[in-house]
């Protein structure tokens, strides 16, 4: 499983239609939105492929200007730390 957290800079006057957007996002949490157009997002997906794909989705919307990744976590299910 990979987490991230990116920053969705938006064009302040297509803030509500990009968080409308990124709410229908299988995987997508919204987290904050500061200063009127930067949205905070925590993402889950499957695999760094789903990762890159959704992150690319995200960067094309309409009102996006652009997608920072500024956290990244990879999981693997079952492995526990001794």
């Amino acid at each position: 499983m990979v987490i991230s957290g990116l920053l969705v800079n938006t064009l302040p006057e297509k803030l509500e239609q990009v968080k409308k957007e990124l709410s229908g996002i299988r995987g997508v949490e919204i987290n904050s939105v500061v200063d009127n157009y930067r949205i905070v997002v925590v993402m889950e997906s499957e695999s760094v492929d789903g990762e890159i794909a959704v992150s690319n989705h995200i960067a094309g919307m309409d009102g996006v200007l652009s997608v920072n990744l500024a956290y990244h976590n990879f999981e693997e299910e079952g492995k526990t730390c001794n």
